[in-house]
């Protein structure tokens, strides 16, 4: 998207990450994490910021977006690495999420999902048509690699020929 003066302007999802992220860092708070693995180890320790709340009413609420886009930005913020969600939330219990970076109009594009051209019908109809053909030449190649070790094993004839025994 660009302006008349011929400047890009950020798509407004971006904005909506931009909003989100700050929104969840002024409510977050440092905690201190171990690795799994090395339980109470202090050389395996971490400091990572926490948001802890409920997430959906932030969205909605504070930050007055339309519900579906809590679904878009969530997503964009994954797609992004700038959160990851530690523990899911649901009725009173809130949910906590780790908050990893800003998000960045760079890693926004790069995440976006890659749009796929709608086909046409006969081009759906032509792509099976050569995935039926694929797969009937690889049913043909085991077919014939069947028949030439029936040949090999037992001296069966594979051209569909007289054994040359009369029944």
């Amino acid at each position: 998207m660009t302006t008349q003066r011929g400047e890009s302007v950020p798509p407004a999802l971006y904005d909506h990450c931009c909003l989100t992220y700050k929104a969840m860092l002024a409510e977050a708070r440092s905690v201190i994490a171990f690795d799994p693995n090395y339980k109470d180890d202090e050389e395996h320790k971490s400091q990572i910021i926490v948001y802890e709340g409920f997430l959906t009413q932030l969205v909605t609420g504070q930050l007055s977006l339309s519900t579906p886009y809590y679904t878009h930005v969530m997503a964009a913020l994954k797609r992004m690495s700038c959160v990851r969600q530690l523990k899911r939330g649901g009725g009173n219990a809130p949910s906590q999420w780790e908050l990893i970076r800003q998000p960045t109009l760079k890693a926004f594009l790069e995440a976006q999902p890659k749009k796929t051209k709608a086909q046409t019908k006969d081009a759906m109809l032509q792509d099976q048509i050569n995935t039926l053909t694929k797969r009937v030449s690889e049913v043909e190649t085991v077919q014939t690699q069947i028949l030439g070790r029936l040949t090999e094993l037992f001296g069966i004839e594979t051209s569909g020929e007289s054994t040359g025994t009369d029944g």
